[in-house]
């Protein structure tokens, strides 16, 4: 008699080769042994599952449950500051959130005017398990790259400060920019964006403040 042992899952399984000639009471007693052993392995497997990381990714936590207070329709009003320009350009629009792939992602469909044009936007927001971080990917109908932002979550402030880059169309050259995503109560959400270019100091350009219709 050999004994060997093989991972299945998260569990060993002992194998036992016997020789050829065995009589059949030995046959059902190796059947039964073998079957114990698989049988144990699954229950192994299963009670390992319930700390299993892949699942831990994939499952809404309390940020995510948080973000589904903000669906539904928002009024949101816009302040623009133009570069050298003291007072902002404001503007009105319309945005509509709703909880997506499985309650994980809240997703805002905005739809306005901005400074004459049609402006259409998508920003999508999450909570990565995996890092601890707050994610943020957004486009709009007024240009070809979209923009994405990751930075922790301050609970005790209710607010999210979010970096990343994106090109400047002008100069082609790379644009720091961070906004400030805050949750200040049940029916207000409020989304601030600072640029920085080169070394130049950082400056606030524009700021979405949602409020529920």
């Amino acid at each position: 008699m050999t004994r060997h042992s093989k991972r299945v899952g998260n569990s060993f399984v002992l194998l036992i080769y016997w020789p050829l000639k065995i009589e059949n009471k030995t046959m059902k007693q190796l059947t039964l042994l073998i079957a114990s052993f698989f049988i144990l392995s699954q229950v192994t497997s299963q009670d390992a599952g319930s700390n299993d990381p892949w699942m831990a990714y994939m499952t809404p936590a309390p940020f995510h449950k948080m973000l589904e207070k903000y669906t539904g329709e928002w009024k949101m009003d816009v302040s623009m500051w133009m570069e050298g320009a003291g007072e902002p350009m404001k503007s009105t629009m319309k945005s509509t959130h709703a909880m997506i792939s499985n309650g994980l992602f809240l997703e805002m469909n905005q739809l306005g005017d901005m400074m004459g044009t049609a402006f259409t936007a998508r920003i999508t927001i999450g909570y990565n398990n995996s890092s601890k971080e707050v994610e943020l990917t957004s486009y709009t109908n007024m240009g070809s790259g979209m923009t994405f932002l990751r930075g922790k979550w301050d609970e005790s402030k209710k607010a999210a400060d979010l970096k990343g880059q994106l090109t400047d169309p002008v100069s082609g050259k790379a644009i720091n920019i961070r906004q400030v995503v805050s949750f200040p109560d049940a029916t207000t959400m409020l989304i601030e964006n600072f640029d920085q270019s080169g070394t130049g100091p950082e400056k606030k350009t524009m700021e979405f403040r949602c409020t529920k219709s």
